[in-house]
């Protein structure tokens, strides 16, 4: 979709014109994409039908205690809105 132009044909940003309406309606949007798309992420993540702590101990077989150590250790024993944070702080900084 091209945006909106003027009776002279041209786009101006000046303040309240329909462009720049445009493009800070665009830049919205397309931050609501990245976060559905990063919540999207996240929980086909936290749906996987296996759990994290059992996959680290592999074919050994853990006790109970290290099986919580390693829940503890991954954040999996956190809510899920404190997990969501992690997962974003994760990405952030890893693109720094």
């Amino acid at each position: 979709m091209a945006p909106p132009t003027g009776p002279t044909g041209r786009c101006l940003l000046a303040e309240g014109s329909p462009c720049s309406v445009f493009f800070i309606r665009r830049a919205l949007l397309a931050v609501l994409t990245l976060i559905a798309i990063s919540i999207t992420t996240f929980m086909l993540f936290f749906a996987g039908p296996a759990d994290p702590a059992s996959i680290r101990c592999g074919m050994k077989i853990c006790d109970q205690k290290t099986h919580d150590r390693i829940n503890e250790v991954l954040g999996q024993n956190e809510p899920i809105l404190t997990q969501y944070s992690s997962y974003m702080i994760g990405i952030i900084e890893r693109h720094r």
